[in-house]
């Protein structure tokens, strides 16, 4: 949106707006989950992975429960690539 005049600034500065205003929103949902620190939060595993496959979920999300499987490892990095082709110089 950038880069077709859809915001003001760079790049860079709404990335990091971005950036800052996820943290807020996921720092909010903690605190009225009642999860004082990060810590407390890390390996709570308080939620079930939807979508992912089961090698992916066993991989990178240790102990997370799933009760359906959903996309590989190598189909989230086709799809990345897929997105990132017209941005190239997104940085």
């Amino acid at each position: 949106m950038t880069l077709t005049e859809g915001l003001q600034g760079t790049v860079v500065d709404n990335v990091k707006t971005y950036t800052d205003v996820l943290s807020e929103g996921v720092i909010k949902v903690m605190a009225k989950m009642g999860i004082s620190t990060v810590q407390s939060y890390q390996g709570a595993q308080i939620f079930e992975a939807i979508g992912l496959s089961h090698d992916v979920i066993d991989r990178y999300f240790t102990g997370t429960q799933s009760k359906l499987s959903g996309i590989s490892i190598d189909q989230i990095d086709a799809e990345n690539k897929e997105r990132q082709q017209s941005d190239d110089n997104y940085l």
